[in-house]
């Protein structure tokens, strides 16, 4: 986008092409789609993969403050958008180096965080203005956390799972007997129950409610007579023919203790762990639902500009 920016500004070619980041490693993963849970941990390695159009040697700059959503083009303001500085083994506000360690330890279980890796030309064989020719990649990730014997939320799942399931399924939208305790675990996360933050084992989860469920006879109430009955309860979005879905969305969101995060239209009613007896289709993870707007519309701004710069060429 960049330089296609600086064509259309200069009308010339850039002479000095930046870097390209290829793939982010964590833990010696390759992210799939640039976000990523981790849990409390002393050292999580990070890996950015990326080659120089000319050959040369490059350094990266890591650098991760808190998930701070603005509708602000840009995203929030740097002064309230601090860089943390307890994550590094320098203890500096940034690391260097193609891999480096984070220690997410001091993290906030369920709390989530943007990080930026900036790759550069190394300065040592760099002529000119190496900032002016870097890539960079930016990777909101949660703080995940799997419950433990003797924390609140471990007993809620345990309960929900040999009990709860048996006596009150309606009750427990998306799993049954047969599902993990990760499963339980975000079922009772996302519907703000039993103290319980986001599992590190089921990154990719939602469900849409069926009939006979609690969450169902909710949403349908609020479709077929709600509207018309309290219409100023209920946001504009959902007063234009708005789907099922796009109710139960509300209701995961606004209401406690009645809905799960539904699958998007057209997929499959439930997504979860490879080990129960769900059904998986690839969705927007726990972290992407929380990813900031203003991030969003940076870029949507700045390939806006280019394609507009383009049709006047």
């Amino acid at each position: 986008v960049m330089a296609a920016l600086h064509k259309c500004w200069s009308g010339e070619a850039r002479v000095d092409l930046p870097p390209s980041v290829h793939s982010v490693q964590v833990d010696g993963e390759v992210l799939a789609d640039y976000s990523f849970t981790v849990p409390q941990s002393q050292a999580v390695t990070l890996q950015v993969n990326a080659s120089h159009p000319a050959g040369k040697d490059m350094v990266a700059i890591w650098a991760v403050t808190k998930e701070v959503v603005s509708d602000a083009i840009g995203g929030a303001h740097e002064d309230t958008n601090q860089l943390l500085d307890t994550i590094w083994q320098e203890q500096a506000h940034t690391a260097t180096g193609l891999e480096v360690s984070l220690n997410t330890s001091q993290l906030a279980n369920g709390n989530i965080y943007r990080m930026y890796v900036f790759v550069r030309q190394d300065p040592a064989t760099c002529e000119g203005n190496c900032d002016a020719q870097e890539a960079v990649a930016s990777l909101p990730f949660y703080i995940c956390h799997t419950a433990e014997l003797g924390e609140v939320c471990y007993s809620q799942v345990m309960y929900a799972k040999t009990v709860g399931i048996v006596y009150h399924p309606q009750t427990y939208p998306g799993v049954t007997a047969n599902s993990t305790f990760e499963e339980f675990q975000i079922m009772l996360h996302q519907k703000k129950e039993g103290e319980c933050p986001a599992p590190c084992g089921a990154r990719e989860w939602c469900y849409t409610s069926q009939p006979g469920e609690e969450c169902y006879g909710n949403v349908m109430w609020a479709m077929e007579h709600g509207l018309e009955h309290t219409p100023e309860i209920y946001p504009w979005y959902l007063h234009n023919n708005a789907t099922f879905e796009t109710f139960q969305k509300w209701f995961y969101e606004k209401q406690t203790g009645i809905c799960t995060n539904p699958c998007p239209p057209g997929s499959s009613t439930r997504t979860g762990s490879e080990d129960s007896e769900s059904t998986y289709t690839a969705t927007t993870t726990e972290v992407e639902l929380h990813a900031s707007s203003g991030h969003r519309a940076s870029s949507a701004a700045a390939l806006l500009s280019a394609f507009t710069c383009f049709l006047f060429l």
